[in-house]
């Protein structure tokens, strides 16, 4: 039982650490600060530069300039992106695509298409099915189209949400001229009313 308590409290102790976050302002200040003293200590070395250089200028500040654009400005610039890179946290990478909704839409999908195949088969004798068979297959093209440029998108974001827009209409009106069909149908007449569909 000691044991087991004595790993719980390691495994807090190593995620409590991993969970550790440090907001940004305060890398940008480490970083400021680290970035200074590395241009104090790269100054404190360059000095005999500076030095040597005034002696042919004849201008401590010319000299200054040279060696701050040649080596103290990169140098501070260098350390500031070190030290933020390495105190920098990248997020984990995410899916890109939801595999939890991707299932139940294979799984929906499957489902129609089984469906789609028993419908698809008219016993002899119901040729009058053949109509509502046409609207099945409208509503299922439409829908597999629909259903292929959700899982698979492509062109930039105008033209998949002009495309996405024309293929949701296209569904929605042969699903309603399906649906329409059936009502009328299953309300007892024999056959659908014209101005219906």
């Amino acid at each position: 039982m000691q044991e087991i308590l004595k790993q719980n409290s390691i495994d807090n102790n190593l995620s409590h650490r991993k969970n550790f976050y440090i907001p940004i302002k305060y890398k940008f200040l480490i970083s400021l600060i680290f970035s200074f003293l590395w241009v104090i200590f790269s100054y404190h070395l360059s000095k005999g530069w500076i030095n040597d250089l005034t002696q042919v200028t004849h201008s401590r500040f010319i000299s200054l300039f040279i060696i701050g654009g040649v080596a103290l400005v990169p140098g501070f610039m260098n350390a500031f992106l070190v030290c933020s890179l390495l105190l920098d946290k990248q997020p984990k990478f995410k899916e890109t695509y939801p595999s939890d909704e991707i299932d139940q839409a294979n799984e929906y999908h499957e489902n129609i298409k089984d469906l789609y195949t028993k419908l698809n088969n008219i016993p002899e004798g119901n040729e009058d099915l053949s109509e509502v068979l046409d609207m099945v297959n409208d509503v299922y093209n439409s829908y597999t189209n629909l259903y292929d440029f959700a899982l698979y998108p492509s062109g930039n974001f105008n033209q998949f949400c002009e495309r996405k827009e024309d293929k949701i209409d296209k569904f929605m009106d042969d699903y309603r001229r399906l649906e329409n069909y059936m009502e009328v149908y299953d309300g007892g007449e024999s056959e659908p009313n014209e101005d219906v569909v």
